[in-house]
């Protein structure tokens, strides 16, 4: 059985062809808490982009990947980008190599 926020180094790719090098074990549940933090930052983001209209550099690139993969499910993993990987490591405190494409595994 495998455990939540284990992390391994297994290589896999993405439908894209990405390469991913960094695998860390969430439960759907945790997974889904998760995604719904990235929709609250993304709505946060663009309140403030509509009330200033110019947003800081950093405040409008974070908008732009952070929304710019769709955080789907596929077979059982989830392919986020490194702007994403980095929110979620926030949330998690684990020690994620946050350069590397970093995927999730789906477990019960």
């Amino acid at each position: 059985m495998k455990k939540e926020f284990a992390i391994s180094y297994q290589k896999s790719w993405s439908g894209d062809g990405a390469c991913y090098r960094q695998c860390v074990n969430l439960k759907r549940e945790t997974f889904e808490k998760l995604k719904d933090n990235v929709l609250c930052e993304i709505a946060l983001l663009q309140t403030k982009y509509k009330k200033e209209r110019h947003l800081i550099n950093t405040d409008n690139d974070m908008l732009l990947h952070l929304s710019a993969t769709r955080l789907n499910i596929d077979n059982g993993y989830v392919f986020p980008n490194l702007t994403q990987t980095a929110f979620f490591n926030r949330y998690l405190k684990l020690n994620l190599k946050t350069d590397r494409n970093t995927y999730f595994c789906i477990i019960n």
